[in-house]
């Protein structure tokens, strides 16, 4: 139960994520740099005061290969998905990014052999028709469109890997040790990445730099490290269903800030995949 409830608290954070991003004036680039440092400046204090990283001192070199990997696919995940909050809306963009479920059950029986539950796949199988209602058939697949739904199914294919890589090495390594790891390292490459594609760093407006500090500490470090927590004692496949109430909470947040208002295959397709996750999560 303590399980569960930590990663619903993970869901609610994450589900801000794309309304404050909207709010910041800077390149996707440099958001998901100083989304992953500022969470890293709490996390690996918190991780020393513990003692918690023992773990780290002992790492393998197949863990901290598995580890970089996980940094790679969360800095992709990050870049690709607040590029496509540019180019198309909250709704589509966030609904995209989170069809993760389908690329992670099959992964997850490809790398763990997990046999899950037929449960499971009938709330996959909700969770995708309702993402499709949820779009309510956006015939707008041109141009911007069709480069921000791109750019998010990109962000979904990268989190999916994250979620397995995940999986795998928290098993072996503690919460802590994990994601101070690899939000470190994401945050060196989104760095690196940044100066050689000469993006801007600073000089950032006030309104911006309080909401590049809300999104690391509300849907990163609370949010992400709490699905990380989860992912030592729940299936991938479990959690990655759990996230897919994210634009449910994304689109509502979108409505009251932003004034983009909810159709009804926005609401219909919100309950729907709201359905197709208790439905997984009945017997598994």
């Amino acid at each position: 139960m303590k399980t569960y409830a930590v990663l619903t608290i993970g869901v609610i954070c994450i589900s801000t994520a794309a309304v404050i991003i909207r709010l910041i004036e800077a390149p996707a680039t440099a958001i998901a740099f100083y989304r992953l440092a500022i969470a890293s400046i709490f996390i690996l204090p918190l991780s020393s005061f513990l003692k918690n990283t023992s773990g780290l001192n002992q790492i393998g070199l197949q863990d901290t290969l598995m580890c970089l990997a996980a940094s790679v696919a969360i800095s992709i995940h990050f870049v690709a998905w607040i590029a496509s909050l540019e180019y198309t809306s909250v709704a589509s963009s966030v609904i995209l990014v989170t069809t993760s479920p389908l690329i992670v059950a099959f992964l997850s029986k490809l790398f763990f052999q997990e046999h899950l539950h037929k449960n499971v796949y009938v709330g996959i199988a909700l969770g995708l028709i309702g993402a499709v209602v949820l779009t309510g058939g956006d015939a707008r697949l041109e141009g911007r469109e069709l480069w921000g739904d791109l750019l998010a199914f990109i962000g979904a294919l990268s989190f999916a890997f994250y979620l397995i890589l995940g999986k795998r090495v928290r098993t072996r390594l503690n919460n802590l040790d994990y994601t101070s790891f690899v939000f470190l390292s994401a945050s060196v490459m989104l760095f690196v990445i940044s100066v050689i594609a000469n993006q801007p760093l600073w000089n950032f407006d006030s309104k911006s730099i309080i909401f590049i500090v809300t999104l690391a500490i509300i849907p990163q470090l609370i949010g992400h490290s709490s699905i990380t927590w989860a992912l030592g004692s729940v299936r991938a496949t479990l959690v990655s269903v759990a996230i897919m109430a994210e634009p449910v909470g994304a689109i509502l947040l979108a409505w009251l800030i932003l004034n983009e208002h909810p159709s009804l295959a926005n609401l219909i397709g919100g309950l729907i995949i709201l359905s197709g996750i208790f439905i997984a999560y009945k017997k598994s």
